[in-house]
């Protein structure tokens, strides 16, 4: 499973948001993420995924596909790094 089916999973079933809302394009503000709302959406994506994206990071601009692009990132290194 790539970081942005899992992070769209996370997104659904954790989030409770509508699965059609979510597409790569799609910004945590369109999904009504507020800065509160981010950091705890980052420490679920640390939990699921294994990855630490720092919250100063990720604002409510930013896209599902941005985010999976850093965690995918983060994902590779380590897998680099083994």
């Amino acid at each position: 499973m790539s970081a942005y089916e899992s992070i769209s999973s996370v997104l659904v079933e954790r989030f409770k948001v509508d699965g059609a809302a979510v597409t790569p394009q799609t910004t945590l503000e369109e999904l009504e993420f507020d800065s509160l709302f981010i950091v705890e959406f980052l420490l679920v994506l640390e939990e699921q995924l294994k990855v630490s994206i720092p919250d100063t990071e990720v604002t409510p601009s930013h896209t599902v596909e941005a985010v999976a692009a850093m965690a995918e990132e983060q994902l590779t290194e380590q897998t680099g790094a083994s």
